[in-house]
Formats: structure tokens, sequence, C-alpha cells
């Protein structure tokens, strides 16, 4: 255990705060961003960020702080966050031990020359704005009792938006990726696929509001994905105020929905071998075959509820590296499959959800499909559906991921019955 951790916990037993617990969070990374072929900038950050708690006068207070010092512990005995009034368990468990290399080199120049080189791909007077970042993550927690684990991660993250002038409308299209270690992003790939997708949606085609055969693109289902676990806290659900409370081992979805969490999976962007508790991540079927397997706890409400954690609280209950068991069909298979139909695309409006109620809604961008084909695009529409209704009328599911962020990703899937307003 390193000395400065020694040394805060011999002044802190000094001053009578014990069972202390520090997670330390730490940040490094280097971004650049590149606008029409020039890079405008190249920055550097390093942060670190400690979270402590400690017993002091029969009970639990929370200090947040950059740093170690005698000022924190003045703060826990003056003005430390008592948490909910009781006191909360410290790790004693130190088997899970296992860090990861810190000698981690960022550089990014290889990606920068490769995005300057996206700009001639663009026609004249369209605006491509990218920025790349690498980022190296750990997070530390250490006690009194002798717990050191750490757990660290790599992200590589590409951010694209895209300005197109079209039959004289201005048209807008964004992306962002995600790479773990190892993997590679293919840039240009991937702003090709912006650029079919403004050309392919540039004239508009009249449709009427009404109920729809809609494929939904990746990048929207890792959205309303990303959203589940609101709706299985445990906490949430022992407050009655969940929608799925009570079906617990009750098909909720189809038969064709599994949706798994697996957080030890080293390449994922994801990949973590304790929460933010420190408490063992582990993979996990949530939904198989449509029936609702787990429900996710911290530390807190399992001691509550005399059950066990399930390795899901990270600032709050979430997941990492949670996804859609895929199918066999590419994006356009599914296209093809979707015969006559609209393809949703990109998001213009956030997801609005409450815990205890399914109904999704949200405005967005689109494709009309006939016969199999992309014949156009749509003006912005309205798209209305419930969690419910949407994973229980799948047609089909694709195997077109795209991670965009470290807790959920989904391929594109086709959907039956969903109103569309325009």
């Amino acid at each position: 255990m390193d000395k400065k951790y020694m040394d805060f916990f011999d002044l802190a037993h000094r001053n009578l705060l014990f069972n202390i617990q520090i997670t330390e969070k730490v940040t490094k990374s280097i971004s650049s961003s590149i606008l029409d072929g020039k890079m405008e900038s190249k920055e550097y950050a390093d942060n670190t960020f400690y979270i402590i708690h400690a017993d002091y006068c029969d009970k639990t207070v929370e200090v947040k702080s950059n740093y170690l010092n005698e000022t924190v512990i003045s703060l826990l005995k003056e003005k430390g966050e008592y948490l909910d009034n009781e006191k909360i368990e410290i790790l004693t468990d130190i088997s899970k031990n296992n860090t990861l290399s810190n000698s981690v080199i960022l550089n990014i120049d290889q990606d920068i020359e490769e995005n300057i080189k996206l700009f001639q791909l663009l026609d004249v007077n369209w605006k491509l704005d990218t920025n790349i970042e690498l980022e190296y993550s750990t997070i530390r927690i250490v006690n009194d009792l002798g717990v050191d684990i750490i757990s660290s991660t790599v992200v590589k993250s590409f951010s694209a938006s895209l300005n197109a002038l079209q039959n004289g409308k201005l048209k807008y299209r964004s992306l962002h990726v995600l790479a773990g270690i190892g993997e590679d992003i293919c840039y240009e790939n991937h702003i090709r696929g912006l650029i079919d997708e403004v050309q392919l949606g540039s004239s508009e085609q009249e449709i009427t509001s009404g109920k729809y055969k809609v494929l939904f693109k990746n990048t929207i289902m890792n959205t309303i994905l990303n959203k589940i676990p609101s709706f299985i806290n445990q906490k949430i659900v022992d407050n009655k105020t969940s929608f799925l409370e009570g079906k617990l081992d009750s098909k909720i979805f189809s038969d064709k929905v599994t949706i798994i969490e697996d957080p030890l999976s080293e390449k994922s962007v994801g990949y973590r071998i304790f929460d933010d508790e420190g408490t063992s991540t582990q993979y996990k079927e949530i939904v198989k075959d449509g029936v609702l397997k787990t429900y996710l706890v911290d530390q807190k409400t399992a001691s509550q509820d005399h059950i066990f954690a399930t390795g899901n609280y990270y600032g709050g209950i979430s997941t990492r590296n949670m996804y859609l068991k895929s199918g066999d069909s590419s994006f356009s298979e599914l296209v093809k499959k979707l015969d006559n139909g609209i393809i949703i695309n990109e998001r213009i409006s956030q997801l609005s959800i409450t815990s205890n109620d399914p109904s999704l809604s949200f405005q967005a961008y689109g494709l009309l499909v006939k016969n199999g084909k992309i014949v156009g695009g749509v003006k912005p529409v309205i798209v209305t559906t419930s969690y419910l209704d949407l994973f229980n009328h799948v047609c089909e599911i694709g195997n077109d991921f795209l991670i965009d962020n470290v807790s959920a990703h989904s391929p594109s899937m086709i959907v039956e019955d969903i109103d569309i307003a325009v």
C-alpha cells in the first residue's frame, strides 16, 4: 500500500476516525479536435478524485476531495455528510487485487493524421468536425483493514459531426464510437456511413401518421437499452415505483430478447472487475428469452433486504458492457427484411422516462423504405411506443453492434406496430 494512504490513515486514527475507506478515481487522457482537415487543438488532462468514508462518533461520514490531507480530516469531523444516519460496512475481502499496467502511453498522432485525411471525402461546402480521445482510467479502493484493489481500463473515443448542404437544405448527422484495448476504429468507414445517410435522405418523402414497421438503428437502440437499469434497480422496486416490480422470473419481453451484462470481458470498454463499492462484478443474464432474471442491487439495499449485491453501483445503479444478444442479419439485410417501413437513424430529442412508466416517446430523423430499398428521407417524426411493446413486438435483431457508451449497446432491431406521427 502506498505511503500516502498509510500516512492518511495514521493521521485519521489520531483524530478518532476509524474504519476509513478511500475510493480513488484517476483519469489520464489526451484529446484532439480536427475541423475541416485541420487540427484545432490537442489537450492533455490528468485528474485525481477521492471519496473518503470514515466512522466518527458512531456514524459514517463522507467527504469528496481532490486531495488527501489534514483539511480532509477536518472536513470529515466538522462537515462530513452523514450517510442516511447509519453506518456502512467497509471492505474486508482482499482477494480481488488485480492491477493492470500503469505504464500506458497515450498517443493519438496516427489517429490525428487519419482524421485530417477524412476531409478529402467531403463535397464542397460540407463541414466535418471530429474529435479523438484516448483515456486511461483507474478506480482504486483502499482501507485501513488492508484492502488495496485496482481496476483499470483504456478507451479510445471518436466523435464526428457532419453538416452537409443537400438540395438547398442543411443536413446534420453525427456519431460517437468507443473502442477498447487493442481495438481499432475505422474512421473512414464511419464517415462514409454518415455521408451515405445524408445522400439517401436528401429527398424527403411524404408519409402520414400511423403505425409502421420500424428498423431502429443500433445507435438508437443503444440509448433505449441504456435506460433499462432504471427499471430494475432493487431500491426502486422495493419502493414499488418500478413498472417491473414483482416481475422477477416472469416473462416481460419477446422470447427473442436476451440481455446480458459482461463487465469481465477484458476488451470491452466497460471492463471492470469490481464496482465503485468494491463488489465483484459478474457475467449475468438480466433477461433470458424474454424472462426477467435479476434486479440490480447495491450494498446498502442488499444489507436491508438480506440479499447479495450484484456489483452494479457506479455512483448509482448502472451497468457495464450490457448488451442485447445479437441475431445473424447485417444492417443491409435488415433493410431488405423491413420491406416496407421506416428506419429511425438519429434522435433529435432526449428520451424522457420515469421508472414507473414504460412509455417511450422521442423526436427523430428517419428514412423511408419501400420493397426493401431506401427511397429517401422523411421529415422529423415523433416515435411513440413503450418498453413493453417495443421488446414484445420484435421481428428481427441484427448483428451490427456499434459501441458508443460503456454501459449498454445493441444491434439494430426491427419492431412492428410503432406509432409514427408527422
